[in-house]
């Protein structure tokens, strides 16, 4: 048997490639074995090294970890005991999913305590690995987030770089194949920018470099298998026979295996059997070769019509059962070629019995999904490249997006509509006020004597506020009479008097002189020849607004009137129309605009050139 054949086929059925290697490494760094081992000798004679070693490769890994527990353990050792538990005996052997998350929580718990880095990180991806092989993805990819996290504070070190990628089996696991190719492929470059920069690097380095991208080429191949992209796969599998290994290190099972699968898709059946054959004959004591062999080897001659042969390698493979680590669960895969099997054949009694088998299993793995896509992959009419659909979770990802996408475009568009009905309702509302108002007579007419009094105050306090333009431009907020307007609530006028001043404003807004953009409480009762107390009295009194509501309602009035009557203002920019009705800027126009009538100016353009029904 090829020891080195065996070491590579361990490390891809199992997590030791991308989660034991650099924790054993750890662990191979802090434990020295201070006596060799005699076989007659009871437990308690090994060293804690002993036991985590053989806890490791032994069968009976079991009776070493439960030594391992009754040793006085340090925290570092105790994160390592619950890790072998977690992974090694509930995870891959008893196939307690939840009890191996647990565990391999308390062992990140004494990983932390231990500051034991490579531990801590190796388990958070073991865990995202139980739960992708669950199908539960949600997380899955909240642990590899999580790992994420973790590394990100760190500089990846040559260990690192090495086992570059390893997101990449758990994002395989649920079908995402483009990332998981994606992954690898900036791990393989991560390797090559670490050669080129690295002149001075040993023989033996290089050698593992070269063997670490022999190994993540083989699981792209793996993935463009899946994908059906048959010469995408041949394409690396030819990268990985040219790169600067051994014929012995490119004689490994995961190529071997990965050349029958493809032989397999490409309907070469005779060649796949062959290679199967051979394979298995070669690796007949190891139990992993044996059940993925058989499993391939079932897998041809069923799809050669050979049903009763067929049959016997799916017994033969179960017998050698273990967990899969990848996209496919060979065991449920068996289960399902021996039904077909037992179906072609007319065994029913073998038929009823496997497929018990199947549903019992299934219930941990949600597979169905996967199997509809594993018949198609090995349909040989489909011709075309796969894609998988992630679970189908994707697509019902995409649908809940696309639901609450719809929603918020239809509460989007029913807001515009509502709105919109409620500006065509104001402009409505402001139009039929304007006409009622041209029906009226509402001018009132002003004596030669009264015109000269306003004109010449007007023109006098424009020449005193000349030096005040720039604070008195913007009637929105006028700072000037603060101090007297808050006498206002002692003011006490007569009827008279009150008469007097609202005939001196109706002749102030006849003249228009609102329009002046100097125009300020004190300029205007100086110009009417009126206390300024009692001007602003009479305007909250009677017009039911301060100054500056005053002066903005009749110049948004003005403007409107405007617009209303002459079409030629339709073509007038907005800048245009706010220096028209004496506002300094079109913001500030515009603003006031929609707080008089609700709507903008330029919407209130648009209806009167196209009127809304």
């Amino acid at each position: 048997m090829k020891q080195n054949d065996l070491k590579y086929c361990f490390l891809k059925k199992y997590l030791v490639i991308l989660f034991f290697f650099p924790v054993y490494y750890s662990i191979s760094a802090k434990i020295t074995t201070t006596t060799d081992v005699d076989n007659k000798d009871s437990l308690r004679k090994y060293s804690i090294g002993d036991l985590i070693r053989k806890s490791y490769a032994e069968k009976n890994m079991k009776i070493y970890c439960d030594e391992i527990g009754k040793r006085k353990l340090s925290d570092y050792h105790k994160s390592v005991y619950y890790r072998i538990y977690g992974e090694k005996y509930y995870f891959e052997i008893v196939n307690d999913f939840d009890k191996a998350v647990t565990l391999l929580k308390i062992s990140n718990y004494y990983a932390k305590k231990a500051n034991d880095l490579t531990i801590f990180a190796s388990n958070l991806n073991i865990i995202a690995l139980i739960y992708a092989v669950q199908n539960k993805k949600e997380q899955a990819l909240f642990f590899l987030k999580e790992k994420k996290k973790f590394n990100s504070q760190e500089k990846p070190n040559y260990q690192e770089l090495l086992f570059g990628g390893d997101d990449a089996l758990t994002y395989g696991v649920f079908g995402d194949f483009d990332k998981k190719i994606k992954a690898y492929l900036k791990a393989v470059k991560d390797l090559d920018d670490y050669l080129e920069s690295e002149k001075k690097l040993s023989p033996e380095l290089i050698l593992e470099i070269n063997r670490s991208k022999r190994d993540k080429y083989s699981n792209i191949v793996e993935s463009y298998l899946l994908q059906k992209k048959l010469d995408s796969a041949s394409f690396i599998i030819k990268k990985i026979k040219n790169l600067p290994l051994s014929k012995r290190d490119l004689d490994t099972y995961n190529i071997r295996e990965n050349e029958i699968h493809l032989a397999i898709l490409q309907g070469n059946l005779d060649d796949a059997i062959q290679k199967a054959k051979k394979d298995l004959n070669e690796f007949r004591n190891n139990k992993i070769s044996v059940f993925y062999d058989s499993y391939y080897l079932a897998k041809a001659y069923n799809l050669k019509k050979n049903f009763k042969t067929s049959l016997y390698y799916c017994e033969q493979a179960l017998l050698s059962k273990t967990i899969s680590l990848g996209f496919i669960n060979h065991e449920l895969e068996l289960y399902k070629l021996a039904m077909d099997n037992a179906d072609k054949l007319g065994d029913d009694s073998s038929y009823i019995k496997y497929s018990k088998l199947y549903h019992k299993v299934n219930k941990n793995f949600d597979y169905n999904a996967k199997a509809s896509f594993i018949t198609r992959l090995y349909n040989q009419d489909q011709i075309k490249p796969l894609q998988y659909e992630l679970n189908q979770r994707k697509n019902k990802n995409y649908y809940f997006l696309g639901i609450v996408l719809f929603l918020l475009l239809t509460g989007y568009f029913l807001w515009r509509l509502i709105k919109s009905k409620e500006c065509k309702k104001k402009f409505l509302e402001i139009t039929e006020r304007f006409r009622q108002k041209e029906n009226k007579d509402q001018y009132i007419e002003t004596d030669s004597t009264d015109k000269e009094i306003v004109d010449q105050h007007l023109e006098i306090d424009s020449s005193v506020s000349a030096n005040k333009e720039n604070t008195n431009q913007n009637l929105e907020v006028d700072r000037v009479e603060t101090d007297s307007i808050s006498k206002e609530n002692a003011i006490t006028l007569a009827p008279e008097k009150e008469q007097e001043i609202l005939k001196k404003l109706a002749k102030f807004e006849n003249k228009e002189q609102f329009l002046s953009p100097n125009i300020s409480l004190s300029v205007l009762a100086a110009s009417l020849n009126v206390n300024s107390n009692y001007l602003s009295f009479t305007i909250k009194k009677h017009k039911k607004t301060n100054f500056n509501g005053y002066i903005n309602q009749l110049r948004i009035d003005y403007i409107i009137q405007k617009m209303t009557q002459h079409p030629e203002y339709l073509t007038y920019k907005i800048s245009y129309l706010a220096e028209e009705c004496g506002f300094a800027s079109h913001t500030t126009f515009t603003r006031i605009f929609i707080e008089k009538t609700g709507i903008s100016p330029s919407k209130f353009i648009s209806y009167l050139q196209s009127p809304p029904k």
